[in-house]
């Protein structure tokens, strides 16, 4: 069966089932009926904590998927086990990117069982976990060749979509409501955010930075005031020492392609834990925190100034 869409097509993910079936959330999506296999994947901007070592082409063209399972150990079952069994059973394969609601088609690939690992890295919530890692090839390269190879660094921009929130819980049935819950509260801080920003007079909009082999998407992009921001759900400094680093590494791509200066920022719930509010000034990276119905700059932990227009 050959794909309904070309490569580079990107979509609606609920097209996708609507067209080929299988489940419409989670990383491994299978279709029985149509022998198929629905891969996807987030950015690495939105990794969950230990995969980021997993995920992404590598330089001969190949690309990591990591196995299913984000808390405890994941186990050979499911879709992992039907990922790793496709070779036997002449699965077809599509490879898909998520962005937000759509995703974008990659093409047909198939698993390499030899180069099936397990690595020692940490789950959701920060514990150490054996998890698994699949080594894909795209149909249309053969097991020993690298012709194949990762695209050139370049910035893509498109409109920004707020992402939505209202229907997330029924889509993403985690094991832990409350971690389910609090990625749901990131999104609305984000869409709200870049609604207020527009309201203010600000283009918002979607970027994705192409780097070597792999990609990373920055949560908002206010491209009037040349700003970065990224969205965490808790002010935890686990949180914001991954906020720092990921905006920090935006603004260095970013200021590759832009004449005019970059600046950074992160976006949190509430007041951030101890000290990290006067590293952050150190960096250069104001914090953003809701006050009503709009948002504030913080800049102590025992207060915040109103952020000016």
């Amino acid at each position: 069966m050959s794909a309904p869409f070309n490569v580079g097509d990107e979509l609606p993910r609920s097209s996708i089932h609507d067209s080929l079936g299988g489940l419409r959330h989670g990383t491994i999506s299978l279709v029985p009926e149509r022998n198929l296999i629905l891969l996807f994947f987030k950015p690495d901007s939105n990794l969950s904590p230990g995969f980021e070592s997993v995920q992404g082409f590598e330089e001969q063209g190949t690309f990591l998927f990591p196995g299913e399972g984000r808390s405890e150990s994941q186990v050979m079952e499911g879709g992992n086990l039907a990922l790793a069994n496709s070779d036997k059973e002449s699965s077809q394969i599509y490879l898909f990117e998520s962005r937000a609601q759509n995703a974008k088609y990659l093409g047909e690939f198939v698993n390499m069982p030899d180069d099936l690992s397990w690595v020692r890295n940490k789950d959701f919530h920060g514990q150490e976990r054996d998890a698994l890692v699949f080594r894909l090839r795209s149909v249309d390269q053969s097991p020993s060749s690298e012709s194949l190879s990762p695209p050139e660094q370049q910035l893509e921009e498109h409109p920004w979509t707020p992402p939505s929130w209202e229907d997330y819980l029924l889509k993403h049935n985690g094991e832990d409501g409350a971690e389910t819950s609090a990625t749901r509260a990131e999104f609305e801080l984000e869409s709200r955010f870049g609604r207020w920003r527009i309201l203010l007079g600000s283009q918002i909009v979607d970027l994705r930075i192409q780097v070597g082999g792999t990609h990373i998407e920055p949560d908002l992009f206010d491209k009037t005031r040349g700003e970065v921001i990224e969205a965490k759900r808790s002010g935890s400094r686990q949180m914001v020492r991954m906020a720092i680093g990921q905006v920090l590494d935006y603004k260095n791509e970013l200021s590759k392609y832009l004449d005019d200066p970059v600046s950074a920022a992160i976006l949190l719930p509430g007041a951030p834990a101890d000290n990290l509010p006067a590293l952050c000034a150190e960096l250069g990276i104001r914090i953003y925190i809701p006050d009503g119905e709009e948002f504030i700059e913080f800049t102590s932990q025992a207060q915040g100034s109103r952020r000016k227009q």
